[in-house]
């Protein structure tokens, strides 16, 4: 998950491929309210299974078991955030919001019993409707209407004495939206949900949920509202008036430094035809200022459902119902046939366990009707959106004591009339039967499937900037390394990034598997080749040096003057002549004839 990844595990989806298909069968126990058939997923903190609910007259039931993993079991953190979860989860009842059916204790850890949703994250569905497997603007936003209608239940929720909690999920995103295929929509996953009367204070500087559908005020740690969680569905109406994601392509890093700097998209930028009025809505509804923001999840819900009803109105649940059943055929036909498997291997083993076990078994199981000792096959219920299992009460032990008594009295007594009562009788007495004994009868041996190790998988792409996305969930780093669960079925990698051509790989986790991979620079269009050559031309300009400036024409030179000699006084006429500036010899005519 993946994302999943820096989310909270919730209720796990059985048609992604993270299902554990090879997880280890739980030990057979017919004397546990719960049995667990197969691990659904894992997350960092969460394990979620597929279980049995067993109860009187043969009556089961698919649910899902939450529980954090064994390793927080001394962290109080992680347990305080499951008993967080329960407790807000057990004040709530709301046909858009998941149901915790109860939590009990295993092992000194809470679990938390949720009902099964046989459906998708509304993440997967978009993915799909991205690549073009039907749906429309209109299917996507009537999801995220249902969606709404839980956020305000939540936000507007009281305690028993009328006193408002003050409720924020905190973590709102796509892969905590589930679609069944049935048409409903699910809220998942209040484990980050915060109610003001709990201390629900988060370690400084640690962020808790998904950074690409988190508000500005969320990423700087300030104190939050339910406007938090009408950013996160503003982000998501973004994304399917788009067709695309918001953050496209985008490092953790580089969406967390838009949002600090609260530079977010426009719907208007975005580079598709999208109704001016749904513009505005998204506009409002992904404000950086949240005092900008609508002030509610009603508020955003109603603005929607107006514009909706503009177009023909929201989707009715068959109509959603038809979308994602078109849309995910194959993943739900795999999770069928998965599924069917462990309840078959189930209803099998649990039915020979109770038919060698006896009158004990039975009394503890509380079971009071041992009439028949017919077995009714596994009924999955899938096409109802829930599963079930109905076994009717199971073939009791055959009391073969009776029968053996029933044979030997009569032979006694045959034995003691002709012995005692007729003893003058010639008849030799035929030697009695034997006794027929009760064998105990051999306990089937139950085959458990072997508990296959999860591959390694390990991928790097370049540029460094690359984001990669396993089965349309994206993988929180590049390079990515980690575990996923054996299987033999084919998952696809795609790998993105801002200009490069995006490259798609299959791939078989039926072994270690470690790939190295890079993306071709993409080549530009036609608008954009001009334009690099206009760029081009222009950094040219600005790189040429400037024009050399000729060089001034020299100046004549002027004439070397000599200095002028003159005479000394009392030299007389040796020196008959001066010579002036300009060189010119001057006569003096005292000397003249001398």
């Amino acid at each position: 998950m993946p994302r999943q990844d820096v989310s909270q595990l919730s209720v796990a989806n059985l048609a992604d491929n993270e299902l554990d298909e090879a997880a280890a069968p739980q030990a057979a126990d017919a004397t546990a309210k719960y049995h667990v058939l197969m691990e659904l997923g894992r997350g960092g903190m969460a394990i979620v299974e597929a279980a049995v609910s067993r109860g009187l007259g043969g009556f089961s039931k698919l649910v899902v078991l939450k529980k954090p993993r064994g390793e927080f079991a001394e962290q109080p953190e992680a347990v305080s955030t499951f008993l967080n979860e329960a407790r807000i989860s057990a004040r709530m009842n709301h046909p858009n919001v998941v149901q915790v059916n109860e939590v009990y204790e295993e092992d000194g850890l809470p679990i938390i019993v949720m009902e099964y949703l046989e459906g998708q994250s509304f993440a997967r569905l978009l993915q799909r409707y991205f690549e073009g497997a039907g749906g429309s603007m209109e299917l996507g936003l009537s999801v995220l209407c249902r969606a709404l209608e839980a956020l305000d239940y939540a936000h507007t929720l009281t305690d028993f004495d009328g006193q408002p909690l003050n409720l924020i999920h905190r973590d709102v995103s796509p892969h905590n939206i589930m679609v069944t295929y049935d048409g409903r929509v699910k809220l998942l996953d209040f484990g980050i949900a915060k109610l003001d009367s709990m201390d629900g204070k988060t370690k400084t500087g640690l962020i808790k949920g998904k950074i690409d559908y988190m508000s500005p005020e969320q990423v700087d740690g300030r104190q939050l509202d339910g406007r938090a969680d009408v950013f996160a569905i503003g982000v998501m109406i973004w994304e399917v008036a788009a067709k695309s994601r918001m953050w496209t392509e985008q490092s953790q890093a580089a969406v967390i430094k838009r949002l600090v700097l609260e530079d977010i998209p426009d719907l208007g930028k975005a580079g598709v035809e999208v109704d001016a009025e749904l513009i505005r809505i998204c506009r409002k509804a992904t404000a950086a200022d949240r005092d900008e923001r609508y002030a509610s999840a009603r508020a955003l819900l109603e603005d929607l459902l107006a514009f909706l009803e503009a177009r023909n109105g929201a989707a009715t649940d068959a109509a959603i119902a038809r979308w994602i059943s078109t849309a995910c055929a194959d993943l739900r036909s795999a999770a069928r046939e998965r599924m069917d498997k462990h309840l078959a291997a189930y209803s099998d083993t649990f039915t020979r366990l109770r038919d060698i076990s006896g009158q004990a078994m039975l009394t503890e199981l509380g079971e009071r009707e041992r009439s028949s000792g017919r077995r009714r096959t596994a009924d999955t219920g899938a096409g109802k959106g829930y599963a079930m299992v109905t076994d009717e009460t199971p073939r009791r032990l055959t009391a073969r004591w009776p029968w053996a008594l029933a044979a030997v009295v009569p032979a006694a007594l045959g034995l003691w009339w002709s012995g005692v009562l007729a003893p003058q009788a010639a008849v030799q007495p035929k030697p009695p039967a034997p006794a027929v004994v009760a064998q105990p009868p051999v306990a089937p041996i139950v085959a458990q499937e072997p508990e296959v190790a999860p591959v390694r998988l390990t991928l790097q792409a370049k540029p460094e900037a690359a984001v990669m996305y396993l089965d349309g969930e994206r993988l929180p780093s590049n390079p990515f390394s980690g575990a996923r669960p054996r299987d033999t079925l084919e998952h696809e990698l795609v790998i993105k990034a801002d200009g490069f051509e995006p490259l798609t790989r299959r791939l078989r986790l039926d072994s270690d598997l470690e790939l190295e991979l890079s993306l071709s620079p993409s080549a530009p269009s036609a608008e954009e080749a001009a334009e690099h050559k206009a760029a081009a031309a222009r950094a040219a300009v600005r790189r040429a040096p400037p024009p050399r400036r000729a060089a001034p024409a020299p100046r004549p030179a002027e004439p070397v003057r000599a200095e002028p000699i003159k005479a000394e006084p009392g030299n007389g006429c040796a020196v008959p002549f001066s010579i002036d500036a300009a060189g010119i010899k001057h006569y003096r005519r005292e000397c003249i004839g001398k």
